[in-house]
C-alpha cells in the first residue's frame, strides 16, 4: 500500500504496483507511462458466459458477456490481457492430473516471460524448450501478446513494452498471493498443497522477471510519453 519508498534524500522511488491502482502515483512525475482504462480486474474464462442460443436473453443478444464485475476499476489498459494469460497457465496445470517435472516448473517463468514480453521486444527465443502440458497455455499467451503489438494504438513501442512488463509483474504477484493464501488453509490435501506451492513459486518468478524487464527498459530511458 506504500506509494513511494524513500531510500535516501536523493532517491524517492515510486512503488510500481501502486501505479496500477492510482494515477496519482505516477502521473505528476511521469516516471512511469501507463495507458489507463476500465478493466474487469479478475478476467478469466470462468467469468465469461458464451451465448449459444440466439433467443437466450442472458447476454442481451450478445455472443458473450462478462460476469463477476465487483472488481471492475480503472487500471493499466493491459491488466485483463496479462491476467488471462496467467490463467491460461493455471488452466493447463489444473487440466493435467500427472505430476509435472520439477525442472519444467523451474523453467516455466523464464519461458513464459520470453513468450509474452519477448513478443513486444522482438527478442523472443523460438528455440525455447517444449513445456509439456503447459505448451497450449504458453502458445495462447504468446498469441495474446503478439496481438497487442499488431493492433497497438501506441506509436511508442518502448512504452508498450514497459507498460506490459510492469502490468504483468503486478498481475503475477497477485496470483502468487492467492496461491499462498490457499496454502494457509488448515485442511488441505498434501498433493493440492504441493500444487499451490508450485504455482505460487512460478507466479512469483514471473513477477520477478517481468519487474527486472521493466527496470532494465526504464533505466535506459529518461523521458516518458504522456498518455
Amino acid at each position: 500500500d506504500t506509494d513511494r519508498f524513500k531510500m535516501d534524500a536523493k532517491n524517492n522511488w515510486i512503488n510500481p504496483f501502486s501505479c496500477l491502482r492510482s494515477k496519482d502515483c505516477w502521473e505528476p512525475d511521469r516516471k512511469i507511462s501507463l495507458a489507463w482504462n476500465w478493466q474487469h480486474g479478475y478476467f478469466n474464462t470462468r467469468n465469461v458466459l458464451v451465448n449459444t442460443d440466439p433467443f437466450e436473453s442472458g447476454c442481451n443478444g450478445a455472443p458473450f458477456c462478462f460476469i463477476n464485475l465487483e472488481k471492475v476499476s480503472e487500471s493499466s489498459a493491459l491488466l485483463d490481457l496479462c491476467w488471462i494469460s496467467l490463467w491460461a497457465l493455471q488452466a493447463d496445470a489444473e487440466r493435467s492430473k500427472d505430476s509435472n517435472s520439477v525442472q519444467t516448473w523451474n523453467n516455466l517463468p523464464a519461458i513464459f516471460v520470453n513468450r509474452t514480453l519477448g513478443q513486444l521486444s522482438g527478442l523472443i527465443d523460438d528455440k525455447a524448450k517444449a513445456s509439456g502440458v503447459f505448451q497450449l497455455g504458453l502458445d495462447c499467451a504468446g498469441e495474446t501478446f503478439s496481438g497487442m503489438k499488431a493492433t497497438s494504438p501506441f506509436s511508442d513501442s518502448v512504452m508498450l513494452h514497459e507498460m506490459a512488463a510492469i502490468t504483468l509483474a503486478a498481475a503475477a504477484l497477485a496470483k502468487c498471493y492467492y496461491e499462498q493464501r490457499d496454502l494457509k488453509r488448515a485442511k488441505i490435501d498434501p498433493k493440492v498443497r504441493l500444487e499451490n506451492w508450485r504455482r505460487a513459486k512460478c507466479f512469483f518468478g514471473i513477477s520477478s522477471l517481468s519487474l527486472q524487464t521493466f527496470l532494465k527498459a526504464s533505466s535506459r530511458r529518461t523521458t516518458r510519453t504522456p498518455v
